[in-house]
């Protein structure tokens, strides 16, 4: 697998599967290896003026306090090399206690910052696109405590990371990038509004999407911090923004119908929920401890609901209807239903159509028939309804 974006320090796996559809071939989207991006200083400012040179600091806020002049908090703004693309990278290391305050800081870029993502909890982001080749990125949340993740061995899986971390940061740190180092300019759009936000050191987001629709993240950190936050597990989130149309990349055909259960999770710690979106869908993993284990997020039911309340009309000796409410889309595009009706020793009468009444034919004369009713997507065929007689005539 090509990993895309910035490399950062960490392990564990995280996996969200799509599973390949019926009579589809599986989407490739192309990619570049990662660049490792050039860190800035922690200290010092780089202020937007009067004639800004981004990436710049337009504002910086803590608890709504305005602390861009402050002497007590300083924050660099840089450019970083993503691969052929433009990126931008900031880091504000706080001192202990911070992680109660909120913080929120805006910096100006001069590229589309498609993926955003940072080092805090509560985390929202807004991007606004200044009109003039330059946008704003606010990041607004609070910072987080990390251990020293840089201590974790990644030379072979499974990966380890000292069972207490040495040293403990206070962090509130961001990247974004415009994603223009992925091969396929055709696809760099897919990727607006990606959005992460997470305490654990993770690398390769977002990856190239593998022929079984699988996305990889892989995430890491000590099970302890260090002292004094050394007395119970170190709980780690992970919460990712993933666009509309990126799911439609992994074969997702409508993920604008997605239910929280057409994303299924087996994470074996933590708890996993899944929030679709008009734009996006989120899957956020609280309360992980760490040892050496895999996440797993797989696709779940995306196929249609069952139709519901049945209604059979025996028309005449060999015709009938079955009308039906309508089902309802789980992520995929519905394109019609299935009837059948069957009885003990007679062939089963089936029929098709677009529409929520269906027309049989070929009944047999005397004879009572139990009918059902399934939908179709483009993933497939959802299960069927429950049965209705028909009368025999």
């Amino acid at each position: 697998m090509v990993q895309g974006g910035f490399v950062r320090r960490r392990l564990l796996v995280l996996v969200i599967a799509v599973g390949a559809m019926v009579g589809m071939a599986a989407p490739t989207l192309g990619g570049s290896a990662s660049a490792t991006p050039h860190r800035p200083a922690t200290s010092g400012t780089n202020q937007c003026g009067p004639s800004p040179v981004p990436p710049c600091v337009v504002s910086m806020t803590r608890d709504s306090a305005s602390e861009l002049f402050s002497s007590s908090y300083t924050i660099t703004a840089s450019e970083v090399d993503s691969g052929g693309g433009h990126g931008m990278f900031f880091d504000l290391d706080l001192s202990p206690g911070e992680e109660s305050h909120n913080w929120s800081i805006t910096i100006m870029v001069n590229f589309n910052p498609r993926e955003v993502d940072a080092y805090a909890s509560g985390l929202t982001v807004t991007r606004i696109d200044n009109g003039d080749g330059t946008w704003d990125i606010n990041y607004k949340g609070n910072p987080v405590v990390m251990g020293d993740n840089g201590q974790c061995d990644q030379s072979s899986w499974p990966w380890s990371c000292p069972y207490h971390s040495d040293k403990n940061f206070v962090n509130f740190l961001g990247e974004a990038s415009d994603y223009e180092f992925w091969s396929d300019s055709s696809q760099w759009d897919i990727f607006n509004g990606m959005t992460m936000a997470t305490n654990i050191e993770a690398t390769g987001l977002p990856p190239q999407i593998d022929p079984s629709f699988a996305m990889i993240i892989d995430l890491a950190s000590s099970h302890f911090l260090a002292a004094p936050d050394d007395a119970t597990p170190f709980e780690g989130f992970f919460h990712l923004a993933i666009p509309n149309a990126y799911l439609e990349a992994m074969g997702i055909d409508d993920p604008s119908t997605l239910v929280p259960s057409s994303v299924s999770a087996s994470a074996g710690t933590g708890t996993v929920t899944v929030t679709p979106g008009a734009a996006s869908t989120e899957v956020a993993i609280d309360g992980m401890t760490f040892s050496p284990h895999k996440l797993r997020i797989s696709r779940g039911v995306i196929t249609p609901t069952k139709p519901t309340a049945l209604r059979t009309n025996r028309r005449s000796a060999h015709r009938a209807t079955v009308s039906f409410h309508r089902a309802r889309p789980r992520g995929s595009r519905l394109t019609g239903y299935q009837a059948r009706c069957h009885a003990r020793h007679t062939p089963t009468v089936r029929a098709k159509g677009k529409h929520t009444t269906l027309h049989l034919r070929g009944l047999k004369r005397g004879t009572a028939y139990h009918c059902q009713v399934r939908a179709k997507a483009k993933a497939g065929y959802g299960h069927w309804s429950a049965k209705k007689k028909l009368k025999k005539h």
